[in-house]
Formats: structure tokens, sequence, C-alpha cells
């Protein structure tokens, strides 16, 4: 699948910012080559995933094992980033640090990140 992102502010269906992402379907199919040559307009191929269920999704994300706890270690701070609040802070346990309620998610990917 297609993802196009606009290199400058542009109007189709409505105004998209630089950087924002454009619909496919509401581009003119012949102005697509035209506008990518002029630089007006960026594509990237998106890897499709396939939906799961909200519960399915919970079961998998819940638990961390203790298998998994070496690929944690080796994750980026743009990885970690991707994570829910909660899972972060399930990592963080794991690791023996304390999270406040009022720390963000930023804040709990640092102390992670220190924690190395």
């Amino acid at each position: 699948m297609k993802k196009y992102i606009a290199q400058k502010a542009m109007r189709f269906d409505k105004s998209y910012q630089k950087g924002e992402e454009i619909p496919e379907n509401v581009i003119d199919k012949d102005m697509i080559n035209k506008l990518l040559r002029c630089g007006v307009l960026a594509v990237t191929e998106v890897e499709e995933i396939s939906q799961i269920s909200e519960e399915q999704q919970q079961e998998e994300t819940s638990e961390i094992t203790e298998e998994q706890q070496p690929e944690i270690s080796l994750q980026t701070k743009e990885q970690l980033l991707q994570y829910k609040k909660e899972e972060l802070e399930q990592m963080a346990e794991q690791k023996g640090i304390e999270v406040k309620q009022s720390m963000t998610k930023a804040d709990i990917v640092e102390l992670l990140l220190q924690k190395e």
C-alpha cells in the first residue's frame, strides 16, 4: 500500500500541511506522477497490518515475559515511545524502577534507558 506525504501545503478535498499524509483516493490518478516529479508529493510503501481484535491485542501485550526481557534492553527511544504507558510501566517494574503515576511515557522511557 502506498502512503502519500505532502512536501508543501496542498489542497485536495481539504488543506494539507507539509508532512501530512494525503489519502490516495483524493488525489487525481493522472496527477500523482506529475506531483511526485515536481517534488510536491512524496510516496512511501506501507506494509499492511492485519487487524486483530482489541481483546487479542491486549492479551498479546499484557504480559512481558522473562524471555522478552533481553529485547527490551536493545530498543531505542523511538521504539520504546511506541508502547502504551501501561506496557512501559510494566517494563520498568521488571527492571526494578519505581514509576510515579504523574510520569509521562517520555519520563518512563528515559528511566528505562538510564537503567540499561
